[in-house]
């Protein structure tokens, strides 16, 4: 810690110490940036891979929800018509009840 007070004091004072600082530290963050950029791509080929071992599994599971959605469609499609129709049998009842 007390290195470092002294480091920054003869940094602000001496131009070589600064030059040779900002060297030091950028070197530091170019080797992260790298690093991260290493992990990235290996993310990236990482789920490239998955994807194309899973492709067939996705599109069927893809499939599969189209086809329940389908059918959950004309589930209340059926049972609109149902309540649809009973009203309008009540209302026909009640209109030949008037007559």
């Amino acid at each position: 810690m007390m290195s470092d007070i002294y480091n920054s004091e003869l940094e602000k004072t001496n131009l070589e110490v600064h030059v040779d600082m900002s060297r030091q530290r950028y070197a530091v963050l170019n080797e992260k940036v790298e690093t991260l950029d290493e992990r990235m791509n290996s993310l990236i080929s990482d789920l490239a891979a998955f994807r194309k071992e899973h492709a067939s599994g996705l599109t069927r599971i893809r499939e599969e929800n189209a086809a329940n959605s389908a059918s959950t469609n004309k589930l209340f499609v059926g049972a609109a018509a149902t309540i649809i129709g009973g009203l309008l049998s009540t209302i026909i009842v009640l209109l030949v009840a008037f007559m």
